[in-house]
């Protein structure tokens, strides 16, 4: 069916500087509401669920989007079921979302168990919406190496923002100020299985060797049997385990994959 005013509907979530872990705008939410702004011929609402008071969401009214719908969760609830019955009340086109959040589980899953439970197509990677019109949107998709597809979807679906998209604008004072939170009671629903986990601090990754980019399977066999000594390799033939094992230890070492 052809409209001539289509409806998108972005969700957000609240996100957490990586230093000073001060609440801010989550950045691929931020990089899907910058989209949806973007999409003409549309009327567009932004949806959070959880905290109402949660300062981040004053980010998101600073893009300049006047008003920020907020469905009030309880901090250990299961959000999806709320956000189905918000949705499903409203007439919605396209949802855009943060490919995953921030903070929190992080799973990257709510999209695609809202497409399931609402029956909708779901394109992750979006990196642009180029145009919708007569019940079909064409949507370009970021793949690895900076490649991008180009692809044609039916109308209703969800559409995840991955890094390829545009950054989105600053954030004005005078808008995160002047914006409106509008708070939308709902039933907050248990999530039983985020009860049972244990939540620690996320640890330093261990450094990673260096890879050797090589393209043929000769270059890859030479890469991984002949070593210059004047890149500081050294081949060892007819040695005791302890020796090499030694020698591994050093490696590590020396690549900052062990402590010294």
């Amino acid at each position: 069916m052809k409209r001539d005013n289509y409806r998108l509907m972005t969700l957000v979530s609240a996100g957490q500087h990586s230093v000073s872990r001060r609440p801010k705008r989550a950045l691929l939410d931020a990089k899907a509401v910058e989209m949806a702004m973007g999409v003409p011929d549309s009327s567009l609402s932004v949806v959070h669920g959880g905290d109402p008071y949660n300062p981040a969401l004053r980010d998101y009214l600073g893009m300049g989007i006047g008003r920020l719908y907020v469905i009030s969760q309880y901090e250990q609830a299961d959000v999806l079921p709320a956000l189905m019955d918000h949705i499903e009340s409203q007439e919605v086109d396209i949802i855009l979302m943060g490919a995953r959040s921030e903070v929190g589980e992080s799973s990257g899953m709510s999209g695609y168990m809202l497409a399931e439970e609402l029956g909708w197509s779901i394109v992750p990677n979006v990196a642009e919406i180029i145009s919708v019109r007569a019940g079909t949107a064409e949507v370009l998709q970021g793949l690895p190496g900076g490649q991008r597809s180009r692809l044609k979807v039916s109308l209703p679906f969800i559409a995840l923002i991955g890094n390829a998209a545009a950054i989105p604008r600053q954030v004005a004072f005078s808008l995160a100020r002047d914006g409106v939170i509008e708070v939308l009671d709902a039933v907050s629903t248990l999530d039983e299985a985020l009860e049972s986990w244990d939540i620690l601090n996320a640890k330093k990754r261990p450094k990673r060797l260096k890879i050797v980019k090589a393209k043929t399977a000769m270059e890859r066999l030479k890469a991984a049997t002949v070593t210059s000594d004047a890149k500081g390799g050294k081949v060892l033939t007819n040695v005791t385990p302890e020796a090499a094992a030694r020698e591994i230890l050093t490696l590590l070492k020396q690549e900052g994959v062990l402590k010294k």
